[in-house]
C-alpha cells in the first residue's frame, strides 16, 4: 500500500509541477486552458485550488471577451478585450461613457496637450477605478499620427494610461463601419483637416476625416487602455 500511495503522490506532484510551469510560462490561451484543466483534476492537492482560481480569472480576459473594470455612474464599465501581450490586455470601452470637448478652447491643439487627455489620465482614472485597479493601468506609448488625407501633424507622441484610439487603431480593430457604429458620434485622437479639429466616428460608424471642432462639448468619449493582469 505504501508503494502505491507513493506512486500516486509522485504522479500528483508531477502533474502539479507541470500545471504550475504551464501557468507561469504560458504565452497562449490554449496553454492557460491546459493548466486550468490540470489544476481542476488535482482537486485540493497543494495550492491547486488557488492556481485554478487564477487561471479562471486570467481566462476571463481572453481576446474577444467582454469584461468589467471600474465603475461609471455607479455601474460597472464594460470593455472589449482587443489584444494580448503576455499578461497585458488592451481594453476598449464598449460604449460612449460621457460627452466632452476634445479641448475646452478652440485653439491650435494636439492630442498630447488637449484637455480631454488630461482629464482621462487624471480625473477620470481617479473617479472610475479603485486604487488596486489604478495599479493595473500601464502607461503605454501613444503615437500621434498625422491626418491621412490632410497631413495635419499629430504633434508629439505621449505616454498614457488612458487614451482614445486614432484612425490606425480603429481600422485595425474595427475594420468595418458597422463594428464602430454606436448611434452617436465620438472622438478619435487624430487631428482633422487643421489643428482646431479632430477626426470623429459618425453615428453610422464611418470616419469623418475632416474632423469636428475640438471645443464641441457633445463629442462622445470612448476610452481605451492597457492593463496588467495579476498572476
Amino acid at each position: 500500500m505504501a508503494v502505491e500511495e507513493t506512486a500516486v503522490q509522485n504522479e500528483q506532484d508531477q502533474k502539479y509541477q507541470q500545471a504550475k510551469l504551464l501557468y507561469l510560462k504560458h504565452t497562449t490561451d490554449a496553454e492557460l486552458e491546459q493548466a486550468e484543466q490540470l489544476f481542476a483534476e488535482l482537486g485540493e492537492y497543494a495550492r491547486a485550488p488557488w492556481y485554478l482560481a487564477r487561471c479562471r480569472a486570467l481566462r476571463e480576459f481572453t481576446v474577444g471577451n467582454t469584461v468589467s473594470f471600474g465603475q461609471w455612474d455607479g455601474e460597472p464599465i464594460r470593455w472589449t478585450v482587443l489584444e494580448r501581450r503576455g499578461k497585458l490586455r488592451l481594453l476598449h470601452a464598449q460604449t460612449i461613457l460621457t460627452q466632452k470637448a476634445y479641448n475646452e478652447q478652440r485653439v491650435l491643439m494636439s492630442w498630447k496637450a488637449c484637455s480631454l487627455r488630461e482629464w482621462l489620465n487624471h480625473a477620470f482614472a481617479e473617479q472610475v477605478f479603485t486604487k488596486e485597479e489604478r495599479g493595473q493601468l500601464v502607461a503605454s506609448a501613444v503615437h500621434a499620427a498625422a491626418n491621412p488625407d490632410y497631413s495635419t501633424p499629430g504633434g508629439q507622441d505621449s505616454m498614457d494610461k488612458v487614451f482614445l484610439f486614432g484612425i490606425d487603431e480603429l481600422k485595425k480593430y474595427y475594420p468595418e463601419n458597422a463594428s464602430r457604429e454606436l448611434g452617436a458620434w465620438w472622438w478619435t485622437r487624430t487631428p482633422g483637416s487643421n489643428l482646431v479639429s479632430a477626426v470623429a466616428v459618425y453615428p453610422d460608424g464611418s470616419l469623418y476625416i475632416p474632423g469636428i471642432n475640438i471645443n464641441y462639448t457633445d463629442g462622445g468619449v470612448r476610452p481605451a487602455m492597457w492593463i496588467l493582469l495579476k498572476a
